[in-house]
């Protein structure tokens, strides 16, 4: 299963549900929502500065870490950017692809 790393924000409504709810309940809601779509929450864990939160997380396929994003972007309440993540030997096979194609840049003669 491909990695994912979600950047988020709550919004002002958000912070105040979160903070009546507890922080708890809203890492519990998230780790229920992955897992209704075959995913898993590995790490979940709040910050300060840019972002509130960050999350990573596994899911089987692009559409299930969309939904997830989807779903939780939906109420309002966060706002989040999903980043798909690539191992080393992902990204060594994509560098071996590019080896075998050509590109002619913006203003390079033909």
């Amino acid at each position: 299963m491909r990695k994912y790393l979600t950047l988020g924000n709550y919004t002002s409504e958000g912070l105040k549900g979160a903070r009546n709810d507890s922080f708890a309940t809203r890492e519990e809601a998230i780790r229920d929502l992955a897992d209704k779509v075959g995913g898993t929450i590995h790490e979940y864990g709040f910050t300060f500065g840019d972002y509130d939160f960050v999350v990573l997380g596994s899911f089987p396929d692009d559409q299930a870490a969309a939904a997830v994003a989807l779903v939780a972007g939906s109420t309002g309440t966060v706002e989040v950017v999903t980043i798909p993540l690539m191992s080393a030997a992902e990204l060594d096979a994509a560098s071996e692809l590019g080896n075998s194609v050509s590109f002619k840049a913006a203003g390079q003669a033909s």
